[in-house]
């Protein structure tokens, strides 16, 4: 008896181990999000992305067929049938359910970016494998739209993401819940961004 108890905690164990995990990532605008999430890789192998649908257009920097977030131009009553919706800057967002259980199926962990705290402690209450990062920006803001001018972003796209108020209003929320999140990190734009992610990641949960 004593030994099949212990084979059946042993066996709760290691499936509590292999259950896959949604990890989702969040910030204000040029806090390293995208970068993140397209670097994904150096950080762990079994994995893939959760795609949101959207009706912004994509970026001057965007290339709509090999963009890993979003499936762009999309109408109102498309995203609307998404199980989790949000709208930013008067554009809206969504996702599908089944994207992250098909994910979850192959037994490899589901990532995406949210710009909702609503939406987030939703996927909190539903997924106890949650794992959610906040990326904060280190430079001030006249740096930041420097530095996003050098990877290619267009001076005036960047001045729109910067200084609306919009993510103004995500920034002060994300402060005001930053209980919800597993992991602050603070962008200094440097090889450590994605070293200390990945500390973090496999550290996670020992």
């Amino acid at each position: 008896m004593e030994r099949s108890l212990i084979l059946i905690k042993n066996t709760k164990e290691v499936r509590n181990i292999i259950t896959p995990k949604l990890i989702v990532i969040t910030g204000g605008s040029g806090s390293g999000k995208t970068h993140l999430l397209n670097n994904w890789h150096f950080i762990e192998q079994d994995y893939s992305i959760v795609k949101k649908i959207t009706t912004r257009s994509p970026r001057k920097a965007e290339q709509p067929e090999t963009n890993k977030e979003f499936i762009f131009s999309c109408s109102r009553k498309e995203v609307e049938k998404c199980n989790f919706i949000y709208s930013y800057r008067d554009e809206l967002y969504g996702f599908l359910l089944c994207d992250i259980e098909e994910i979850h199926s192959r037994g490899k962990n589901a990532i995406i970016i949210i710009k909702s705290i609503d939406v987030i402690m939703q996927l909190k209450e539903r997924y106890k494998k949650l794992i959610s990062i906040l990326c904060v920006s280190n430079l001030e803001i006249d740096k930041l739209e420097s530095y996003l001018e050098s990877k290619g972003n267009p001076e005036g796209e960047n001045k729109k993401r910067l200084y609306n108020k919009d993510d103004e209003i995500y920034k002060t929320e994300y402060s005001k819940f930053s209980y919800i999140f597993d992991k602050i990190i603070y962008n200094s734009y440097d090889e450590s961004f994605l070293l200390e992610i990945k500390m973090f990641i496999n550290s996670y949960g020992k």
